[in-house]
């Protein structure tokens, strides 16, 4: 369970400052949260708390009951723009979370079988994910050559390389086109059922909200506050927009989101 409670957020030590402000949000393990709402209501911010890059903060973000420690939680990361390194290859850029963390390691006798173990493991999961995802083909290719759609792919196996607890996605859809998007989330949650990591969606798209979370947090603005918590009830309907309860739910959210853009 990830436990929010008063979370402020404040760059520039001033009040009207606050990028975020007494945020309370609770979430289940294994559940997925899309958060949308206008630009600059503090999505990221969120987002950069929960995965440890920001540290400077006010307020109470817990574990299954214990104070965040990005050195024992497992949090995979989608940053906008995906965040793939040019100068390595599709596998370099997968292995460099578990490179990094050097998961598997110990500073005993058994620490080079150890690390061969976990090495092997971990090239199998990667493998088999970039399979999964049609890119397996791709792995010694560098970012630069490869489409949107694909970079995106890449992204994703490389945050769920290491079978994190918790997944943060930030708008990891919002560079592909249209069609490329719906077939991107389709296929999120087709790995993220193998998993099903405790996950965090940011996005500016309602229909992505609807599809993918079960609970839709609506932000509002200056500064970033918790709005509405929406329990979908469209969530995991492949078909939801056809279904008769998509207009309602969708026009809700849409009007939640202009009523913080008047402000």
């Amino acid at each position: 369970m990830i436990s929010i409670k008063n979370l402020t957020v404040n760059y520039n030590n001033k009040q009207e400052m606050n990028a975020l402000e007494k945020v309370d949000l609770t979430m289940e393990k294994g559940e997925i949260v899309a958060v949308i709402g206008a630009s600059g209501c503090g999505k990221s911010t969120l987002l950069k708390v929960i995965g440890g890059i920001i540290t400077n903060y006010q307020g109470v973000v817990e574990i299954d009951g214990i104070p965040l420690n990005t050195k024992k939680n497992l949090i995979g990361y989608i940053p906008q723009g995906y965040g793939l390194l040019p100068w390595k290859t599709v596998m370099e850029n997968c292995l460099l979370p578990v490179k990094i963390r050097k998961i598997g390691l110990k500073n005993n006798k058994k620490s080079i079988f150890t690390r061969r173990v976990a090495d092997e493991k971990t090239k199998s999961l990667v493998k088999g994910l970039l399979n999964e995802l049609e890119i397996g083909n791709l792995s010694k290719r560098y970012p630069v050559t490869l489409s949107g759609g694909q970079r995106q792919r890449v992204a994703l196996v490389r945050a769920l390389s290491f079978s994190p607890q918790i997944l943060l996605m930030d708008e990891p859809f919002s560079a592909l086109d249209a069609i490329m998007r719906d077939e991107a989330a389709e296929i999120f949650l087709k790995v993220w059922k193998q998993n099903r990591c405790s996950t965090i969606l940011v996005t500016h798209s309602i229909d992505e909200a609807i599809y993918i979370g079960k609970k839709i947090v609506i932000m509002g603005n200056s500064p970033g506050r918790i709005k509405r918590i929406i329990e979908n009830p469209l969530y995991g309907e492949e078909d939801y927009k056809e279904h008769d309860n998509y207009k309602k739910v969708y026009h809700l959210i849409k009007e939640e989101i202009r009523e913080v853009e008047k402000r």
